[in-house]
Formats: C-alpha cells, sequence, structure tokens
C-alpha cells in the first residue's frame, strides 16, 4: 500500500517521460518485495510493466517520425521555388520553340501552357 500511495493518482498528471519513469520505478520496488502472497498483484504487476515498456517504444517511434517529417518541407513552402523552377522552365522552353520552330516543341509547350493553367 505504501508503494502504490507513493506514486498514485499523482502519476497520471505527470508528463508523458516523467510517468514512464515513475511507473519504472513504482515497478522496481513492487518487484523488489515478497507479493506471494498476493498472486493478482503480481499479475497487474507484469501487464503495467509490459504497457509501459510498449508505451515507451511508441513515443519513440512518433518522435522518429515526426524527426523525419521535419526535413520534409511544406507544400507552401515548396511552391515558391517549384514556382520559380517552372517559370524558368517555360522560358527556356519558349525560346527554343521560337527559335527552332518545331511543331514538336511548339505542341509541347502548347499542351504545357494548357496544363498548368488548368491547375490555376
Amino acid at each position: 500500500m505504501a508503494i502504490t500511495d507513493k506514486y498514485g493518482l499523482e502519476l497520471s498528471r505527470l508528463p508523458y517521460d516523467e510517468q514512464t519513469a515513475q511507473t519504472d520505478n513504482m515497478i522496481a520496488q513492487l518487484e523488489a518485495i515478497d507479493l506471494s502472497l498476493l498472486p493478482a498483484v503480481q499479475r497487474w504487476i507484469a501487464l503495467i510493466k509490459t504497457a509501459n515498456d510498449n508505451f515507451k517504444v511508441t513515443v519513440v517511434t512518433y518522435l522518429k517520425g515526426q524527426t523525419e517529417d521535419s526535413d520534409t518541407a511544406a507544400a507552401s513552402i515548396a511552391a515558391i521555388p517549384l514556382g520559380d523552377a517552372l517559370k524558368a522552365l517555360f522560358t527556356i522552353h519558349f525560346a527554343h520553340a521560337q527559335v527552332s520552330k518545331t511543331d514538336t516543341l511548339v505542341n509541347a509547350y502548347k499542351e504545357l501552357t494548357f496544363l498548368v493553367n488548368s491547375y490555376r
């Protein structure tokens, strides 16, 4: 009782990293005492330990995902250089189409212009 009273409801009010650390401490203290007369408590300790370990793995996985996602540019940020690159490409393509006057380049330029305008 003293161990569970020590952690009690206060445990659920802590930030997640502190909750898992305190839960580990509570489990270690419970495992250090003889609970042979309380088999139900022994079963609960194993379940709590498993749940706490699973939660820690989930947090690490989540943080890893957040870190990997932070390297991905948001569409609103990536759109600006993409737009600039497309304008430069169209300028070069237009110049080639005007100079060479080949049907292939002129038609390609018209198709690209139509596609880009359809997404505006």
